[in-house]
């Protein structure tokens, strides 16, 4: 099954965690065995400068409007008809549903395969009227039931589109999200001096992911508080997003501002890391969290909310790092607050974070999903040939 053509389906490439694992697999993809193609609506986005050049780039421009919705659905599966791929693989859940309604409507011949990387119950919630919920989640329900197989990465995202959307168990596969260890310690080499001035006896606990709802950034600085009036410390946020003026409003009351500082999207988080005490992430809901295990393999244990979905997959509470109750505010500074105080116990947490991210290194990530795209193939040209058979 030599050069099969796979055609990769997003937005744009802005600097989320989805963006980043489907960069990792274009990076890392067998060229021996795949013809890749990316189709996009858009040029921005952090990533969008990264893509391999050997890699062929579409842009179709979306009108906007909601008059405009079927011509976009239409105009979607006619550029992927021309391209003509034997695989249409598509990330994030808005992109998932265009696609299957794309292959519903123009009936395109690719097989599809949709990669699911949000909580996506809670995702409705925050962007659906409640009125207007069970029409999104039938909605949910009937497109992602028409993919060849759906890509979850947590357990806890596959169970999720079991329970809340009846979706058939057996097309979903939990295949985690990759961390390229050997990149990661390139990018530290390449830079040669710290992005920050760590001052006598002060700790660092950084932060990283995008300024939305999901992370609860509220709940973040309203534990620094009480972390800060215990211990020195500071907080370096890494990330951009809709809330960056509501989240300094909060720095502001909280008397805090000399001491939280927002760097916005960084290319390089990693020298942030490997200078870090800790990682901190109070999210009230994830997908499974490529800053947490980046961080763990940086060797910085992490402090993180026991959310739905993706931190209780990754950490052994207490061994590797911790797990704090959603929400609890006091909980999550004193955890903080003994790991600071503790060097012994940080540096033990370290050391098991970095030994436990070794089950989702690239290359085993990357063999997991080529399985799945040649099962899939497979399976598309055997419909191929029947239907040309009748």
């Amino acid at each position: 099954m030599l050069n099969r053509h796979i055609l990769f389906y997003i937005g744009d490439l802005g600097g989320g965690g989805a963006e980043r694992v489907m960069l990792n697999l274009l990076q890392n993809l067998d060229r021996n065995k795949y013809q890749l193609t990316l189709l996009l609506h858009s040029e921005k986005g952090a990533f969008y400068k990264k893509i391999p050049s050997d890699i062929q780039k579409v842009i179709v421009c979306w009108k906007t409007g909601k008059i405009h919705f079927l011509y976009r659905i239409y105009q979607l599966g006619n550029a992927i008809k021309k391209l003509n791929p034997d695989l249409v693989v598509s990330f994030r859940t808005a992109s998932n549903i265009a696609v299957s309604r794309a292959k519903f409507l123009t009936r395109f011949r690719a097989g599809i395969i949709l990669r699911e990387g949000t909580n996506t119950i809670s995702w409705l919630k925050i962007k659906t009227k409640s009125f207007f919920l069970p029409i999104r989640k039938l909605e949910v329900k009937i497109f992602y039931s028409l993919a060849d197989k759906i890509i979850a990465n947590s357990d806890g995202i596959k169970n999720d589109l079991v329970i809340n959307f009846k979706i058939n168990s057996n097309i979903i596969h939990t295949i985690y999200n990759p961390i390229d260890f050997e990149g990661i310690t390139k990018a530290i080499r390449q830079s040669d001096n710290s992005p920050y001035t760590k001052q006598e006896h002060e700790k660092i606990i950084l932060a990283i992911g995008r300024l939305d709802p999901p992370k609860a950034y509220q709940d973040m600085i309203s534990a620094f508080s009480i972390i800060r009036s215990v211990i020195p410390s500071r907080l370096l946020i890494l990330g951009q997003g809709s809330l960056e003026s509501e989240i300094r409003e909060q720095i502001k009351k909280s008397q805090v501002e000399d001491f939280v500082k927002l760097h916005g999207f960084v290319n390089n988080p990693w020298v942030y890391l490997v200078n870090a005490d800790v990682f901190l992430s109070t999210s009230h809901w994830e997908g499974f969290p490529n800053a947490l295990i980046e961080a763990m393999a940086c060797g910085v244990p992490p402090v993180a909310t026991d959310c739905d979905f993706g931190p209780r997959e990754i950490i052994h509470d207490g061994i590797d790092g911790f797990l704090t109750p959603v929400g609890d505010i006091k909980y999550i500074a004193d955890r903080v607050i003994e790991l600071l105080q503790d060097d012994e116990l940080r540096s033990r947490l370290a050391e098991n974070a970095k030994n436990r991210v070794h089950a989702f290194e690239i290359s085993t990530i990357i063999q997991e999903y080529e399985t799945l795209f040649d099962e899939v193939l497979l399976s598309s040209s055997k419909r191929d040939e029947t239907s040309l058979a009748y």
